[in-house]
Formats: C-alpha cells, sequence, structure tokens
C-alpha cells in the first residue's frame, strides 16, 4: 500500500512538467515547485527536466533524502540528487529526477 505522500508526488508530475517550464528558481536545473494535499499540508520539491526531444519516453527518478535534508528551505534535499542531474549523467542517462523535501520532523514512511 502506498502512503498518500508518495501518491501524491506522483500526481504533481505532469503539472509540474508543464507548469513549472518556465520557472525562475532554478537551483543546479532543478526547477522549484511544492504540492498542497487536500488537508492543506504543503510539500516543496524541486524538478530536473531532461533536454531531449518532447516525444522522447524517459524514466523517472524520485530522490528520498535522508534526515539531514529535513525543512522548508526547498533546497536542502539537492545534496545527492544533483549527481542525476549533471550533465555527465544525463548525457549518458537522461531522465527526470524529482527531489522532495519533507517537513522538519516528519518521516517518508
Amino acid at each position: 500500500m502506498s502512503s498518500p505522500r508518495i501518491r501524491c508526488l506522483f500526481s504533481i508530475l505532469p503539472v509540474a512538467l508543464t507548469a513549472l517550464a518556465g520557472a525562475d528558481d532554478v537551483v543546479d536545473g532543478f526547477i522549484a515547485g511544492q504540492t498542497t494535499a487536500a488537508n492543506g499540508r504543503t510539500l516543496p520539491y524541486r524538478l530536473f527536466i531532461p533536454k531531449v526531444p518532447d516525444q522522447a519516453k524517459l524514466p523517472l527518478i524520485v530522490h528520498f533524502h535522508g534526515a539531514g535534508s529535513w525543512g522548508d528551505n526547498n533546497t536542502a534535499q539537492l545534496g545527492q540528487a544533483r549527481r542525476f542531474g549533471a550533465s555527465a549523467w544525463q548525457s549518458a542517462h537522461p531522465c527526470f529526477v524529482l527531489a522532495p523535501q519533507t517537513p522538519t520532523g516528519e518521516k517518508w514512511v
């Protein structure tokens, strides 16, 4: 059984790919975003969109950070996720990368 938080992450991907394509808040190629659950809680995330033809079917890597990256600054969770957005990785393995940030004191599961 999947958790509501994980289902929420996957539900935002189509919106993020279209609505955030022109966003200004970009760190190392990762676009900032945030999703809000039905109960009003928010979850910040970063999304890396590879530079490939629009029709390309590519994998999605969902990077779940460790406890040291909790927070609400929407940058701390990028530590290890950056490697998947790096040009060396992307040239060999193009993919989307989603890096959500869990709020301070909470857990993924």
